[in-house]
């Protein structure tokens, strides 16, 4: 079952239905049946995988809350670090098993994963209190908006929703049909659109070189934003609608001026709990603590103490890579990525002896930003065909062609038209326009909500486009989302 589909939709529908008539104390059930359908839907080893991994997680918490109120020790950690081992092999052997056997990866699995470790690591760290209910617990890993998109939602920052029983007012509600909504028009207008000439691109790519490489960096870009930034639209209107809110997993991301300042707006959520769980526990451990110790002896203390945020970083980033795929081209990604953000934060003091030097380069804000936009756009897109072509090599390869093949400039005039056609290339570009406007203005959809005229129309336009200028229908999987694979 994916979110764009009768089939979800129906399943919220009915939800909505039975949650607003259910009794408050037993509304979480209604949610828990609804994910447990969800899942059953993703085939029957996918359904036992996410119910045993829920009942070795909720058991070693409360083993944990035990010890712990027994005194601690060294048994309880040595189970804690047992049962992250034990999900964490599991995880890694079934990716990599289904790069051999399709269907063996279990449905969600890298997002729910996520959401059950930081659960056992604030348990142990005594920031949440474990659930007794094991089928409250259950929802919380498997509430079904989230499984396929995220956002990576921490224990402490749903359980209150989740279980509360709150009935969503009506502008909640109308303001997460237009969320939802939205989130469809990304998906079906503009990431399905671009999906089968992108592909082409990159399938062909011995014959679509030079300036189709441009035309492939620049319009991927588009179509993962709003495929996946769409995804999160869908969830998080669905989630507002049943009366719980999620947080938000995107801002702006292509205003951004800095590499860092990038993936702090995208993928927020992800963002956040490597940085909670994996860079913060790194770099202020013992062991780094030594090797800062030993850096700065051998080093000197400024640049020795940079050691750990070095190691702490290319860490975080290589098991971010890691958890979009066990494949050369992702590691590639994480650890290009990690490094340029590190070069990012070396060269800032030197920006700034420049502006020091040139004032009046500052009263030139508009035109460095503008610029800074650009090289973070193009630096970001350039990285990104690392999933496109799915080879380092080839990527690489790739890369350079513009440079050389100066004759592509003109002949992707001639070819365009045959990749896409220019009635659809014209309605995805006005479609952008549109996303980037509305996040330019910062248009928020409870304000739109608030008047019954405006919101009214609102959901009527975005009921007609998708059907009008969206990619769906027979033999087109509209709901296929490029982050179900992750």
């Amino acid at each position: 079952m994916q979110l764009v589909s009768l089939e979800f939709f129906t399943l919220l529908a009915t939800s909505l239905l039975l949650y607003n008539v259910t009794p408050r104390k037993w509304r979480w059930t209604v949610l828990l049946m609804a994910s447990l359908v969800f899942y059953l839907c993703a085939g029957v080893f996918a359904f036992i995988y996410i119910i045993v991994a829920s009942l070795s997680s909720y058991a070693l918490a409360l083993k944990l809350q035990k010890h712990q109120k027994e005194g601690g020790g060294f048994a309880p950690r040595l189970v804690f670090y047992i049962g992250i081992l034990a999900l964490l092999s599991a995880w890694v052997i079934l990716k990599l098993l289904s790069s051999h056997r399709e269907g063996i990866l279990p449905l969600g699995i890298s997002f729910y994963s996520l959401r059950i470790i930081s659960y056992l690591v604030d348990t142990k760290r005594q920031r949440v209190i474990p659930e007794r209910n094991f089928f409250k617990y259950l929802l919380f890993v498997s509430y079904f908006p989230l499984i396929l998109q995220g956002p990576v939602v921490r224990y402490a920052e749903l359980s209150d929703s989740l279980y509360a029983g709150k009935r969503a007012s009506s502008e909640e509600r109308v303001s997460g049909l237009i969320l939802l909504l939205w989130g469809v028009a990304k998906k079906v207008v503009v990431a399905n659109t671009l999906a089968a000439p992108l592909a082409t691109v990159a399938d062909e790519s011995g014959r679509y070189s030079g300036a189709f490489v441009l035309f492939l960096l620049c319009f991927y870009s588009a179509e993962i934003y709003c495929d996946f930034s769409g995804g999160i639209d869908i969830v998080r209107g669905a989630s507002f609608m049943l009366g719980i809110a999620l947080p938000r997993n995107f801002d702006r991301p292509f205003s951004s001026t800095s590499l860092r300042e990038f993936w702090n707006r995208w993928h927020i959520s992800l963002g956040e709990w490597f940085e909670h769980y994996v860079f913060y526990p790194l770099s202020l451990s013992r062991p780094m603590q030594k090797i800062s110790k030993r850096a700065r002896k051998m080093l000197g203390g400024k640049r020795g103490r940079k050691i750990p945020l070095y190691i702490a970083t290319m860490t975080t980033w290589l098991l971010t890579g890691l958890w979009h795929g066990f494949a050369a081209n992702y590691i590639a990604w994480g650890l290009i990525n990690g490094g340029l953000v590190l070069l990012s934060l070396e060269l800032s003091p030197l920006c700034e002896k420049i502006y020091t030097r040139h004032p009046n380069l500052k009263e030139r804000k508009l035109l460095i930003n503008l610029f800074g936009k650009l090289r973070v756009f193009f630096i970001i897109g350039a990285v990104r065909l690392l999933d496109v072509y799915g080879s380092v090599t080839l990527t690489f390869k790739m890369l350079v062609t513009p440079f050389y093949d100066l004759a592509s400039y003109t002949r992707i005039f001639a070819e365009l038209p045959s990749l896409i056609p220019v009635p659809e290339l014209c309605a995805v570009m006005l479609a952008l326009f549109a996303v980037l406007l509305v996040g330019k203005n910062k248009v928020k959809a409870w304000e739109i909500a608030k008047s019954p005229t405006l919101a009214a129309a609102t959901v009527l336009v975005l009921a007609i486009v998708p059907i009008l200028f969206g990619k769906y229908g027979m033999g087109f999987d509209a709901g296929e989302f490029i982050y179900s694979r992750f």
